[in-house]
């Protein structure tokens, strides 16, 4: 059995597209656990309407955001693996299915790529599949926002650090990766990120954004070789909003990062090839 952890806050109507992703999934043997962190918004009311012998529903009495949220479902999972699903996101119908059929216990879990729903399009985002080791994943989050693992691993990490208010997915992906060795990144690209809609993401505040980067830093720089810090330094300008000139360009690349690095150079430095760039992304996606 597979066990399924959204976490939610006053998105009823994507909540709703979420847990219909997960009912429609061609993998049978599934617990959905669904963490209402406080909403106000009739989510609880609608949630108490589900009748599923396969859902599982917690109540949160106060907004404890989603890492706390998580760690609650993951205590209570019944299955032998666990994945998650953000409320605002969905999954393409074989996405468990293929995930389940991909794992490897010689992998610490195994993600897919995705497919970006922005409001001008569709963008297919298939960048940097194959394994990672440590070393790799420590330039930059290579997999995406959700993995499949084993139930069992992610307890043995004590879960989300509740501690910081982003880049939570990342922060797990390294301590599986260092525990349990490299990570699987599938091309089949059968996760839905919706990031068109306009509300706000907690990842998107600078403020929440630069007290992440700090604490990540603080908890793995031990981990981080010459090579990866550059490519931190390059991170946290992304992060912050910052430029990246030529100069910080070349003396930053590196085989791991290069992806990162140019993308990253081309929308600070050149909006029009950025532009066709991203035109070509969107008919692809």
């Amino acid at each position: 059995m597979v066990s399924v952890y959204i976490p939610t806050f006053n998105r009823l109507e994507m909540l709703k597209r979420a847990l219909t992703s997960v009912f429609n999934q061609t993998y049978s043997s599934i617990e959905v656990i669904v963490v209402d962190d406080g909403s106000t918004d009739g989510t609880r009311e609608y949630l108490d309407s589900v009748r599923r012998e396969n859902v599982v529903c917690i109540f949160n009495d106060v907004n404890s955001g989603p890492c706390v949220s998580r760690n609650k479902a993951i205590a209570v999972a019944k299955g032998k693996y666990v994945t998650g699903l953000d409320d605002d996101d969905e999954f393409l119908p074989n996405h468990i299915e293929m995930l389940v059929s991909c794992f490897d216990e010689r992998f610490s879990l195994v993600t897919s790529s995705q497919i970006e729903v922005t409001s001008k399009g569709n963008v297919l985002r298939v960048a940097d599949a194959g394994v990672h080791c440590l070393e790799s994943l420590m330039h930059y989050n290579k997999l995406t926002n959700q993995a499949l693992t084993l139930t069992e691993r992610l307890r043995c990490i004590s879960g989300f650090d509740e501690r910081l208010p982003a880049m939570q997915d990342y922060d797990v992906w390294v301590r599986l990766v260092e525990a349990f060795g490299p990570a699987l990144k599938v091309r089949d690209a059968t996760y839905v990120w919706h990031t068109g809609h306009e509300e706000e993401r907690i990842s998107k505040s600078v403020i929440k954004r630069e007290a992440a980067l700090k604490l990540f830093y603080s908890k793995h720089e031990n981990k981080m070789s010459r090579a990866s810090k550059k490519s931190f330094r390059v991170l946290e300008k992304k992060m912050l909003g910052g430029r990246l000139g030529l100069f910080d360009m070349l003396k930053s690349l590196s085989i791991h990062n290069w992806k990162m690095v140019l993308s990253f150079y081309l929308n600070s430095n050149n909006s029009r090839l950025k532009k066709m760039v991203d035109k070509v992304r969107l008919r692809l996606g």
